[in-house]
């Protein structure tokens, strides 16, 4: 499976082999910035112009619309995002020139990480523990 994010508005979620789509989330923004799937496959994140970070379940039973949970909110548009090795927290780059570490379940956050004079525009982790 991939996921991805668009201008349009919507976080796709597609079969990778078939090419079919298994979600299309309507996002309350357009200009959806960034995505990621959770280690687990059970969940994705995105991030936008609405400047918060939105993380659905995926399942088949239920409405994912329905069941997305606004992690947290930067200051200005957040562009990147990925989880650290696990579904309990999603780290997120911003407008704001700032990374954010957020608790997926409490919303809290956990670290910022502050160094950069403007927007930041991708992340990614080193392999191996972190």
């Amino acid at each position: 499976h991939l996921v991805s994010s668009s201008q349009d508005g919507k976080l796709i979620v597609w079969d990778a082999f078939t090419t079919n789509k298994e979600h299309a989330l309507t996002l309350p923004t357009t200009w959806v910035m960034g995505c990621a799937y959770s280690p687990s496959g059970t969940a994705v994140a995105c991030g936008g112009l609405d400047n918060k970070l939105t993380v659905f379940p995926l399942t088949m039973e239920d409405d994912s619309q329905s069941r997305k949970k606004v992690v947290g909110t930067h200051t200005s548009y957040t562009s990147c995002c990925l989880f650290p090795g696990s579904d309990n927290q999603v780290l997120a780059g911003s407008g704001d020139a700032t990374t954010t570490l957020w608790d997926v379940e409490s919303g809290t956050v956990l670290q910022t990480f502050h160094g950069h004079i403007s927007d930041v525009m991708s992340i990614d982790l080193a392999p191996g523990p972190n």
